[in-house]
């Protein structure tokens, strides 16, 4: 359950500004995890404003919509076919890194299991 606590009172007003994405990626949903492709776009936050766009009502339910801006700052990378390229390779690293994390888990959970039964048992 997620309780949504009020925002403190401040004197400070934040900018109310609205980021447009440069470029769109259609990625598989089955074939990449949200927690890979939100694992790459923190790793690349320093080059670009990347996100998982919100889904219409139009749009196919089966891909994940990947956006990209330009930082705000004007610092970063460019929008282009080398960053989409270097985003996809990272995706591919971390999307095998959840897959093997995923698939290799019952049997790490049973030797981690079996090593604290043995320390339990002193």
């Amino acid at each position: 359950m997620v309780t949504l606590m009020p925002s403190p009172p401040t004197d400070r007003q934040i900018p109310d500004f609205i980021v447009e994405p440069e470029r769109l990626l259609k990625l598989s949903r089955a074939a990449y995890p949200v927690e890979a492709i939100l694992h790459v776009a923190y790793e690349l936050a320093s080059e670009a404003v990347i996100w998982l766009a919100p889904a219409s009502e139009a749009s196919d339910a089966s891909v994940h919509l990947i956006a990209f801006a330009a930082r705000p700052d004007g610092l970063g990378a460019p929008i282009d076919d080398r960053l989409s390229a270097r985003f996809l390779d990272k995706l591919t690293d971390q999307t095998l890194r959840v897959v093997l994390r995923d698939s290799t888990a019952p049997i790490r959970n049973a030797v981690f299991d079996a090593a604290m039964a043995a320390v339990r048992a002193r």
